[in-house]
């Protein structure tokens, strides 16, 4: 895989990422207030969870609690 491959290919992600996050957006928006108020939070976080990623290039540090992740970067400190 040449350099220009793995540049295209993070790119090609990146922007799925962002039109998933988009598209978790979307519909958060349209969940009826009373019915859905708390699938709408959930999907935002996960929208504003995949942008975290995308800028930070980090995962939440809930989620990488929430499962054996301990390798991955995360945005917050490991206790120290």
């Amino acid at each position: 895989m040449t350099a220009r491959t793995l540049h295209q290919s993070e790119a090609d992600l990146r922007t799925a990422f962002t039109t998933l996050a988009d598209h978790y957006e979307a519909i958060a928006a349209k969940a009826e207030p009373d019915a859905a108020k708390n699938r709408a939070r959930q999907i935002s976080q996960t929208a504003r969870d995949i942008r975290t990623v995308l800028t930070t290039g980090r995962l939440p540090g809930y989620l990488a609690a929430a499962a054996p992740l301990a390798s991955i970067h995360t945005d917050e400190e490991s206790a120290s």
